[in-house]
């Protein structure tokens, strides 16, 4: 063993021309790494096992940053509650958690094919470092920890226990995925892509650019309604400065009233930029917004001069 090696990337060709999986369990079971290893990745690993070192006697307890790429082993690492799809397309529990890793601040699943929940059962410490989290081209992912927060406001942070700390989310392409607690859920989120997944828009980025800048851009489909506003976080975006939208149902006045930061809007791809919800026209609001910019806009433009009462700081309007 290297004591001082810190750092360990295990790559296999996932497209050699022969594929010896008991010899690739081999290879990788006798790789084992220091405990003081602190990154690790492993990709296209062609074995059915993980190692046991990275598993049921896990001896890199100290890892602060974990890649797994294209493996499919048929047991797992200690990452909590994991149920993968069977040889018979059944859902099969791979978890154990008397071991974890405490100290880990960034997690990588990328083409993990047969997982297909993450749940969000056992100890909540499990992960109560970690910063970053990115899962991507998991095509029978149901299920993550936080999925049934969906709903939860900012004063809720307190009752999600998984990733507290968590700054950064990227789930992309898993299109079975359906169910997210509102973006941002906490305060501590910095960044947040969602893109091809199953929650009803094509790409959800959420960022921050500076101390006190936010933007968020949101890419709908076509089949989306007005119910698709109900499940966005409004409340939880009070510092957001940016805000686009694509082929989206029409914003309410209601939703852009708890966005008191915002000074940017930009609307693209809408038959209607702007709905009124009933009451609307009795209520005087009141906008920061600065500068608008509408695209491909098939509304009333008559409608939406009456509308533009409602931006007294309205400087730059492009249309």
């Amino acid at each position: 063993q290297k004591v001082r090696l810190h750092e360990l990337e295990l790559c296999w060709d996932i497209d050699r021309s022969t594929m010896d999986s008991a010899q690739d369990d081999q290879v990788l079971e006798n790789l084992k790494p220091n405990s003081n290893l602190l990154k690790l990745s492993i990709k296209g690993h062609g074995g059915t096992t993980c190692p046991s070192w990275l598993g049921q006697d896990l001896s890199i307890k100290n890892l602060e940053s974990l890649h797994l790429d294209d493996v499919s082993w048929e047991n797992a690492p200690p990452l909590g509650e994991l149920w993968f799809v069977g040889e018979h397309g059944e859902e099969c529990p791979r978890y154990k958690l008397e071991q974890s890793f405490r100290k880990l601040r960034r997690l990588e699943l990328v083409k993990i094919s047969k997982l297909a929940k993450w749940v969000g059962s056992g100890p909540s410490d499990l992960f109560s470092q970690l910063e970053v989290l990115m899962i991507k081209d998991c095509p029978e992912l149901m299920e993550l920890p936080f999925s049934h927060h969906a709903g939860y406001k900012q004063e809720d942070e307190a009752t999600i226990t998984w990733f507290p700390k968590l700054e950064e989310l990227e789930v992309i392409d898993c299109p079975k995925l359906s169910s997210f607690p509102c973006v941002p859920w906490s305060r501590s989120m910095r960044r947040v892509l969602m893109r091809r997944v199953g929650s009803g828009s094509e790409t959800l980025y959420f960022r921050q650019l500076s101390s006190t800048t936010y933007t968020l851009d949101i890419e709908g489909t076509d089949a989306l309604n007005s119910a698709f506003w109900r499940v966005q976080a409004f409340g939880n975006l009070s510092k957001l400065e940016a805000l686009r939208v694509t082929r989206c149902p029409s914003l309410s006045l209601v939703h852009l009233e708890k966005l008191p930061s915002l000074k940017h809007l930009t609307i693209k791809d809408s038959s209607d930029a702007f709905c009124l919800s009933e009451g609307d026209g009795q209520v005087g609001y009141q906008f920061p917004v600065e500068s608008i910019t509408i695209e491909q806009y098939s509304g009333s433009g008559q409608r939406l001069t009456r509308l533009f009462s409602h931006f007294p700081n309205l400087r730059s309007l492009i249309r």
